[in-house]
């Protein structure tokens, strides 16, 4: 008799186990999806809310270059995001080879000109300065920096939006020995 029910139990299991198959598909996810986006959509451009995972830039102009990853807008001072380009001001460390050219190259590209930033999750940093990706004629300026040999990627999470890209242009200038690569310290 124990046997006969363990039998029976058998079919009706995977009778079960198909009906929820059938009914968690990929088509009712993408069904649920497709439902989901739209309802987001008619909320936002009947609202015109800021929604998170948009990329929303703003336009201000650069009053001046502090150095390479640094500059001031309107009395508030950003920090572009995953780039470090070698010192020029700081305290301790004082000028750091590729330094001064990497600041020039900012000042050069940036100061004095409109441009437009992006913020990624986390705003602001430990001293208060704006937390930024830079579009400067429709170009990601932090990925400029990099690609150039003006600074390294330098991962401060959680903001890490364009990180993949930025670390391939990293890997490409690091061979080519460009800019700051071409110091040992760098490398």
């Amino acid at each position: 008799m124990k046997l006969n029910y363990k039998l029976l139990c058998i079919p009706i299991i995977l009778v079960i186990i198909g009906i929820i198959y059938v009914n968690v598909d990929d088509t009712n996810y993408s069904n649920i999806l497709d439902k989901t986006v739209n309802s987001l959509e008619k909320k936002t451009s009947s609202t015109k809310e800021y929604v998170p995972f948009q990329r929303k830039k703003i336009e201000i102009y650069v009053n001046r270059v502090v150095d390479g990853d640094t500059f001031i807008s309107n009395h508030r001072t950003y920090r572009l995001i995953l780039v470090d380009t070698p010192e020029t001001k700081h305290p301790r460390m004082g000028v750091q080879p590729y330094g001064i050219e990497a600041s020039n190259y900012t000042k050069k590209k940036l100061e004095h000109r409109k441009i437009n930033i992006e913020y990624d999750i986390q705003k602001t940093d430990r001293y208060g300065r704006d937390l930024v990706y830079v579009w400067s004629d429709n170009k990601l300026y932090n990925a400029d920096l990099v690609e150039n040999g003006y600074a390294r990627v330098l991962t401060v999470a959680p903001n890490t939006r364009y990180l993949d890209k930025l670390k391939i242009l990293e890997i490409q200038a690091r061979r080519e020995n460009k800019g700051l690569w071409k110091y040992e310290r760098y490398k």
